[in-house]
This record gives C-alpha cells, structure tokens and sequence, in this order.
C-alpha cells in the first residue's frame, strides 16, 4: 500500500545577495509533485523588503526563456459588472517579506513540468540584502 502523502528533503533555491532586478532560481522538477513549500529567509542591510514571485513551465514549454515561464498564482482584480458579465484580469501574485525573517508559503504546482521563483530586494539598496529560499515538494495521493 502506498503513502496518502509523500514529501521530498528540502532543496535550496536560492542562496546570497539580492538586486533590484527580479532573478531567476534553480529550476526544480515538479512533474510528479502536485505542491511547493517555500521556506524563505531575508537578510536585509539597506533595502525595504523581500519580493519573491513563484513561476511554472507548463508541459510543452521549453523553458528557455523567460517569457515561457508564467506565474503560478494568479490574482483577480475587481471587476465591474456589464452585460450581465464581469471581466476580471489575473494578475501575478507575488509576495514580499517587508522586515528580517521568515516565513513559508505552500504553492499548488499541478500541471506543471518545471518550478522556480524570481526574488529581488526592494527599496534602492546602497548595500544588497540577502536571501535563500528552500522548497520542498509533495504529492498528495501517492
């Protein structure tokens, strides 16, 4: 009989200084894996906070460029009613780690071949802040 529920050990992500600008971490494969648990630590020196942007590549994509990988959470924005319809654009979320510390966040991968997050500091650092991101994957169902 096999497990209802199964989890990999953690794999570091990302691990050093941040930029500005959003870069890309090591790719994970989560073929097999239904979520993502993102552990994440933040360093700050002159920065305002942690941003940090979870993405997919969906089975097909190739993955070698940024344009494939797309958010993998996305939010609705408000709507206004017309014709009976309302039309709600999906953002992307990302979310962001304003002081030093951590928190953990669980991201549903279903669908997807290939998981990675973009960080980047915010503010207008003088000396860049650091972060390292671990995930860990699970499989519900196993």
């Amino acid at each position: 009989m096999s497990s209802l529920f199964d989890k990999s050990a953690p794999t570091e992500l990302c691990d050093g200084p941040l930029t500005t600008s959003y870069v890309g971490s090591a790719v994970l494969d989560v073929s097999t894996h239904s979520h993502v648990t993102l552990t994440m630590f933040y360093s700050p020196d002159d920065g305002t906070g942690l941003e940090v942007l979870p993405e997919v590549l969906i089975a097909g994509s190739a993955g070698e460029s940024d344009d494939e990988w797309q958010p993998a959470v996305s939010t609705l924005s408000a709507g206004t009613p017309a014709s009976g319809a309302v039309a709600m654009e999906m953002l992307a979320t990302s979310y962001t780690l304003p002081a030093a510390g951590s928190r953990s966040l669980e991201v549903k991968v279903l669908g997807a071949t290939s998981f990675r997050v973009r960080v980047r500091e915010l503010g207008a650092p003088g000396t860049p802040g650091e972060a390292t991101v671990y995930a860990v994957r699970s499989r519900l169902g196993a």
